[in-house]
């Protein structure tokens, strides 16, 4: 986080936080469902909540973790960027980040992936989101949900 964001320093008071992480998501025309005037688009999504406590990373564990992270994020790429820490980057750059950890306590995770339609309407929902760039994942999901039951 940036260090000139101030959300930063409320970490200290030791409160609980709540961390999301979205899954696939996509939009659901009312049109993909069985005619029925009582119908109205939605949204299909998988999300988990993480709630926990803060603990601000050390400087070392600070450089250590932006490592892991660049590393895992560039090894796809032809050559990978490496990161090199110089002593200039590590005065202007470290210095305007606050690295942090969330330890969790409770997780909780959310699915809405038309569960609560026919076989029909499901089956017409995963069709249209299979041949959307943005909907290809949640009709995944939708899939392997549906073959469950």
């Amino acid at each position: 986080m940036a260090r000139n964001n101030t959300q930063w320093q409320d970490f200290a008071s030791g409160a609980e936080v709540l961390v999301m992480f979205h899954g696939p998501h996509a939009y659901v025309s009312a049109a993909w469902y069985e005619p029925n005037p009582l119908v109205a688009p939605t949204w299909n999504y998988m999300a988990v909540h993480g709630y926990g406590t803060v603990r601000i990373l050390s400087e070392d564990e600070l450089e250590k973790t932006l490592h892991r992270l660049v590393d895992e994020n560039e090894k796809t790429f032809s050559p990978p960027w490496p990161l090199e820490i110089t002593q200039p980057m590590r005065e202007r750059m470290l210095e305007a980040i606050v690295g942090f950890e969330v330890r969790l306590n409770r997780v909780e995770g959310k699915f809405k992936l038309s569960q609560n339609r026919s076989q029909q309407d499901r089956r017409n929902v995963i069709a249209q989101l299979s041949q959307s760039e943005h909907g290809k994942d949640v009709a995944q999901w939708m899939s392997k949900e549906f073959e469950r039951k």
